[in-house]
């Protein structure tokens, strides 16, 4: 029933996304241009694996033609099944990523842009022997403009690397798996 739950809840923000996107006013290529300029602050739903989450991110004006930084930091919850009597936990952890964006022509009001870097893990207090995790990630997404200094955006990758620790005598890797987020941009 749990996945379930989750499905529903990715269907939701895919449905949200598409229903912006296409009632949002079409506006100029110029807007991405002076999106893009600005140093830029957002606010993140995201999922990684079975692991539910939010956070802000920081994003610099374009360094390079095309590309910019983005500093991320995200409160994760673990998904934790007891053994012993099915119920579910939600542990708390953090991670931090640090990545490099680039960005894509754009259509109309949607841009598309890949972005890579590393993330930090930092695994639940709960956890014994815990080990702080270095990781990678990649993502594909795209963003809908609202107006030059609004937008909302859609992304879809992979993270993965080391990072663990034990619960009950049992291993866990976290962090690690199909990431997927949706949330908003503001220009400052």
């Amino acid at each position: 029933m749990n996945i379930l739950k989750k499905f529903q809840t990715q269907l939701y923000f895919i449905k949200l996304f598409i229903l912006l996107s296409l009632s949002s006013p079409m506006l100029h290529a110029q807007n991405s241009t002076e999106f893009n300029e600005k140093w830029s602050l957002g606010y993140q739903l995201n999922e990684i694996e079975n692991n539910f989450g939010y956070g802000v991110h920081l994003q610099t004006p374009l360094l390079f033609h095309n590309a910019s930084l983005k500093w991320r930091i995200n409160r994760q919850y673990f998904s934790l099944i007891d053994t012993n009597d099915q119920s579910e936990d939600w542990l708390p952890y953090y991670n931090s990523m640090l990545s490099m964006v680039f960005y894509g022509e754009n259509h109309g009001n949607i841009q598309a842009y890949s972005e890579s870097g590393f993330a930090l893990t930092i695994p639940p207090s709960e956890f014994n022997d815990r080990a702080v995790g270095l990781k990678g990630f990649g993502l594909f997404g795209m963003r809908v403009f609202l107006n030059s200094s609004f937008a909302f955006f859609f992304e879809a990758g992979g993270i993965g690397g080391s990072g663990s620790g034990n619960y009950n005598s049992i291993s866990y890797n976290i962090d690690s798996g199909f990431f997927f987020s949706s949330g908003f941009t503001l220009n400052l």
